[in-house]
């Protein structure tokens, strides 16, 4: 049968919906992504010590998961469905917070360690050093911090 507009289709649909994904795992090398996106930016922004502070309650279960465990998750959904035909639509969350759960703390702490134990390197040759970042588990918090911290000087300054 045709799978025009409105017709029918002998190919089964597989909705692949996964929460944030991350650095990979395993494969190809622990930790490789391929650019900087969703959670990755502030793993980036951090370890280039270019954020300071970050609104989350480090108590929170965060849904990440590596992107090599996406892939093999839509390669088993294609196997698993490779012989129905005109199956209904099937939606799988790829997600890790039930089996897995990780919280923002966590990540914090795993990246803490990481640049403590292999500090960054400047042209010039000397290390980096790794400054804490500050959380902030409301927006009134960090509404004042940053009020405290960068409003008030610049009208002190520039008034």
């Amino acid at each position: 049968r045709g799978g025009g507009a409105g017709g029918d289709s002998d190919i089964p649909v597989v909705v692949m919906r996964p929460s944030i994904i991350t650095s990979v795992r395993d494969d190809p090398v622990p930790g490789w992504m391929q650019g900087t996106r969703t959670i990755d930016s502030i793993i980036i922004g951090y370890a280039k010590q270019n954020l300071s502070c970050f609104l989350a309650d480090l108590g929170l279960v965060m849904d990440v998961i590596p992107g090599d465990m996406v892939v093999n998750a839509m390669m088993a959904a294609v196997v698993a469905h490779s012989g129905e035909k005109a199956a209904p639509q099937v939606v799988y969350h790829v997600t890790s917070s039930l089996r897995s759960p990780a919280t923002y703390d966590v990540l914090y702490q795993s990246g803490r360690r990481h640049f403590y134990e292999n500090p960054r390197v400047g042209k010039d040759g000397r290390v980096i050093p790794t400054r804490e970042m500050y959380f902030f588990n409301t927006i009134a918090r960090f509404h004042l911090y940053m009020i405290l911290t960068y409003k008030i000087p610049l009208e002190v300054r520039y008034g």
